[in-house]
């Protein structure tokens, strides 16, 4: 049962990066140096890198993956650090810049230090995904997990 989606693009703080962020390759400015941050999630950010040189994000080209890994390796010296909480890093100002998830950039806009902060999606496109819940055939608890799922479903 699908319960969540989101996106993967790029937050900033509009108090530290100056102007609008538009595309995948504001991710490898220079000016922004140790305080740019991406996920450390293989495929979300080779799909980034695959965004940029315009290829699908779930390439199998040996010579595309190549050029993408080649790309990431330019980027690596100007990344602060690669994480799973691209909002703790964030919200103490290690970032001014990361690839972040949807969700955890609507959750930055709930924290005072951290509510002006932009989210976008980049004009070569990105990563849509949905998490999903299942109860197993096998689950000891079936009607438990049912109702655990009518709950997080409910709209109130």
């Amino acid at each position: 049962m699908p319960n969540d989606w989101w996106t993967a693009g790029i937050a900033w703080n509009p108090k530290k990066v100056k102007g609008d962020i538009t595309s995948w390759a504001n991710l490898w400015d220079k000016a922004y140096k140790g305080k740019l941050g991406m996920l450390s999630d293989q495929q979300e950010v080779f799909s980034a890198g695959g965004f940029r040189l315009g290829y699908k994000p779930n390439t199998t080209d040996d010579g595309e993956l190549d050029a993408i890994l080649a790309l990431l390796k330019t980027q690596k010296p100007l990344i602060r650090h690669y994480t799973e909480s691209d909002s703790c890093g964030f919200i103490v100002g290690q970032f001014w810049m990361t690839q972040a998830w949807s969700g955890d950039w609507v959750k930055l806009t709930y924290d005072d230090a951290t509510k002006d902060a932009k989210y976008v999606i980049p004009s070569e496109g990105a990563i849509r995904c949905s998490d999903v819940m299942v109860v197993l055939s096998r689950a000891q608890h079936q009607i438990a997990a049912r109702l655990w799922i009518d709950f997080n479903l409910d709209a109130e």
